[in-house]
């Protein structure tokens, strides 16, 4: 689980385009519940396409068949990186059910733009002797250089130049 954090709200969504531009991915899942604005979700998109990344939209709600038929067909169209876009009920459900399906391994890479979610609730749902790609873009006073986990190499290896990057 690494944490980025930005002090401006709005590049959010650019951050999150640009770290599935890093690892290089083809397509990606964006999971959005309904508490989510449309045109926040079209912007997403938008800034993925920009970027080469072809995406496909799934609007998620609390109900385990919803989450579960989702991650299944993530799963069977062999999408492997995935932005969650949900208020913090959600993102603990969707991470709980992901670890339960086996989309949390390591060849699977989530972004979660965090709605006000506490990293340690995520933390508690991991496996203890696994890992999993999460990373989690909030909005923070804090840059990474100040941070006291720092640059972490999980975190390099997705911006090399994380110390100076403004994401």
């Amino acid at each position: 689980l690494s944490l980025a954090s930005t002090s401006n709200a709005t590049s959010f969504l650019e951050a999150a385009a640009a770290v599935l531009q890093r690892v290089a991915a083809p397509v990606a899942a964006v999971l959005h519940d309904e508490f989510q604005d449309h045109k926040l979700v079209e912007e997403l998109q938008l800034e993925l396409s920009a970027k080469g990344i072809a995406s496909s939209t799934f609007q998620i709600n609390n109900s385990v068949g919803n989450l579960n038929l989702t991650l299944t067909n993530m799963i069977k169209a062999k999408i492997r990186n995935i932005v969650v876009l949900c208020d913090p009920g959600t993102v603990l459900n969707i991470v709980n059910l992901a670890q339960k399906t086996g989309t949390l391994q390591p060849n699977y890479f989530w972004t979660v733009i965090d709605t006000g979610v506490r990293l340690a609730s995520i933390e508690d749902l991991l496996p203890a002797n696994e890992s999993a790609n999460i990373l989690v873009i909030r909005e923070s006073a804090i840059d990474l250089k100040t941070a006291s986990a720092g640059c972490t190499s999980q975190l390099k290896t997705v911006f090399p130049d994380c110390q100076t990057s403004r994401y």
